[in-house]
């Protein structure tokens, strides 16, 4: 897919997610909640990366308010200062001060730790498909933090989205990080599982 094809994909996919009602992104908030909460691998992990929803996004807040109730260390993403350096996530304990920081996205204001030692890192997307490929806003942050590293465990990576957000298929880029699991608010995909079928 060209890169003016890409753009054109986000316009349309940021645009159909940002028109959705208050009442159909507070109905996804809670059936993502209630599609995660009992997962086992939700269930066992004590690291757990989330992130501030904008742009229409699926929000994870009952999620992050779920695992903090749970005494579970979360994490939000913080951006780096030019867009070469790595993203980090910084602790978050639902009394944090959030700030907004580069793009005007909100984050605490402490030094985060590398992605490798999260266990589970929930993510954004713009557009996914059923083979775990992503489509971000185009900056590579997320890419970046989640590279695998030798040596190094990887986390789960869980792409979040509304389920008008699936396509038929991405072109994955050598750079780019596959997703573990997608959940939307009608379901939960199994990437492994689902792309050894296709």
């Amino acid at each position: 897919m060209s890169e003016p094809a890409l753009q054109a994909l986000r316009r349309r996919l940021r645009n159909a997610r940002r028109v959705l009602s208050i009442t159909d992104q507070h109905r996804a908030r809670q059936e993502l909640l209630y599609r995660v909460r009992t997962l086992p691998w939700f269930e066992s992990a004590t690291r757990l990366g989330f992130y501030v929803a904008s742009d229409g996004e699926i929000n994870p807040a009952a999620l992050l308010a779920e695992s903090l109730l749970n005494s579970r260390s979360c994490f939000l993403p913080v951006l780096p200062p030019c867009a070469e350096n790595t993203m980090r996530f910084a602790p978050y304990d639902g009394r944090t001060a959030l700030i907004p920081r580069r793009y005007g996205i909100f984050a605490p204001s402490a030094p985060g730790l590398a992605g490798w030692r999260l266990d589970v890192v929930f993510v954004p997307l713009v557009a996914f498909d059923r083979a775990g490929r992503r489509l971000g806003r185009g900056g590579g942050y997320y890419d970046r933090a989640l590279a695998p590293r030798p040596g190094r465990p990887r986390p789960l990576i869980v792409g979040l989205a509304h389920a008008l957000q699936e396509v038929p298929a991405l072109l994955q880029r050598d750079h780019d990080v596959r997703l573990n699991f997608i959940i939307t608010p009608n379901e939960v995909i199994e990437v492994q599982r689902a792309h050894s079928q296709s």
